[in-house]
């Protein structure tokens, strides 16, 4: 799991992290603006990578695109689970899928969830809201961008 932190250590997110950043050229070289510092914190589970932070991002330097791309993992949902619950809502739902550790919340058929929280990098938990019965896409807010599961979420 990574994520960044700019000198102050807040947390940002992808589009935080842009606006630290001015374009330069047509091809998304971005430039950090003045004063800006961003670092990254590593969080691995093993491997040849030790935990620890460092610093990213330098007043005057230039990125690319897929450098800033390459920070925020497109994440994905494999599974909504329960996938049925009641109209009145209340059903605390998992999502299952891959790089949700930047999820932010999700939304069935656009109608927030609440108590959200990220389990791990592969799971986050919500309550579902309530709304009139049907089937409703569930879509995950993470910071590489909205994923959405349609038809993932059935009101009884």
């Amino acid at each position: 799991m990574t994520s960044l932190r700019d000198g102050s250590g807040n947390t940002l997110n992808k589009t935080e992290l842009l606006a630290l950043l001015t374009e330069q050229t047509q091809e998304k070289v971005y430039k950090v603006n003045d004063g800006a510092v961003v670092n990254q914190v590593f969080t691995f589970d093993g491997g040849e990578f030790e935990a620890g932070e460092k610093t990213l991002l330098y007043p005057g330097q230039e990125v690319t695109q897929s450098f800033v791309d390459g920070l925020f993992k497109t994440a994905t949902i494999a599974t909504v689970s329960p996938a049925t619950g009641p109209a009145a809502g209340g059903t605390v739902v998992t999502v299952t899928g891959t790089n949700l550790a930047g999820s932010e919340g999700v939304t069935f058929g656009g109608t927030a969830g609440t108590a959200f929280k990220v389990i791990s990098n592969t799971q986050v938990q919500v309550t579902a809201p309530a709304k009139t019965a049907g089937t409703y896409n569930v879509v995950v807010k993470d910071d590489s961008g909205d994923i959405t599961k349609t038809n993932g979420y059935v009101y009884t």
